[in-house]
């Protein structure tokens, strides 16, 4: 999806998508034709280029002709095995590139637009994290806290969310990916949120641990080892650096 958006500014909500790019133009397939006329309002194609089909590799196959000596696929682990096949059938001639590196090398270095757009996600998304803080209270249930972040969030400019919110509180904190629940949240507590909005396509994402009321001398600890990793990798965060590096300096210092 985020490659079609890329190409497009389209964001397949229903079904999936399929862009077919030629030296001539570029042309969204789409197989949810009821989302038709969603994809004609988000995307920057004229409407004559955005089709509904029922079958990706013959859709594809009239645009790139027979004669095409090259296709270029990017995203190849998701490309769906018939589609696949078909396509193959159809251009038996031409040779299948993976193109997922090169075009994940274009979108990992932003524009000023997209770098615009990414900051404004971090400031909806903020919102949520601020509503999540405001709501913290002894007798408020895990759901309250989410709903009120959720909300927050697209009051503040998200279209939709980064991912289903995670907020989990106590012995739940220690699960990755806690769905919040009618549990209540209780004093002395740690409470974990995650959640993320999206504005035009880009995606902003927290997560955040507090306590309700006073930490405990333990939670203090882990906590300030927790903040400690983090001033000492935010540095460390430019181009160049390999990610992995910034992961085993967080290692070290825990």
């Amino acid at each position: 999806p985020g490659n079609v958006f890329y190409f497009t500014g389209y964001v397949p909500f229903n079904g999936s998508a399929l862009c077919v790019l030629t030296e001539a133009d570029c042309q969204l397939f789409l197989d949810a034709a009821w989302d038709r006329a969603a994809a004609c309002h988000q995307t920057w194609l004229s409407e004559a280029l955005v089709t509904a089909t029922t079958d990706y590799a013959r859709s594809a196959a009239e645009i790139l002709g027979r004669a095409t000596a090259r296709i270029g696929v990017v995203g190849m682990d998701l490309l769906p095995a018939n589609v696949y096949i078909s396509l193959k059938a159809a251009l038996p001639e031409a040779e299948y590139v993976d193109l997922t590196p090169v075009v994940g090398a274009l979108r990992a270095r932003k524009s000023e637009a997209e770098v615009a757009l990414l900051r404004e996600a971090g400031v909806a998304t903020s919102a949520g994290v601020r509503a999540f803080e405001a709501h913290l209270k002894p007798g408020v249930s895990e759901m309250e806290l989410a709903v009120a972040a959720e909300a927050a969030m697209k009051l503040g400019g998200a279209e939709r969310l980064t991912f289903p919110t995670n907020l989990g509180s106590g012995p739940r904190t220690r699960f990755v990916s806690p769905v919040p629940t009618a549990r209540v949240v209780k004093d002395h507590e740690f409470v974990l949120l995650d959640c993320g909005g999206v504005v035009k396509g880009y995606c902003g994402d927290v997560s955040r641990t507090a306590v309700l009321g006073e930490p405990s001398a333990s939670q203090r600890r882990l906590l300030t080892v927790l903040l400690e990793m983090y001033d000492e990798c935010c540095p460390m965060l430019k181009p160049g650096v390999e990610m992995r590096a910034v992961h085993s300096r967080s290692e070290e210092r825990r």
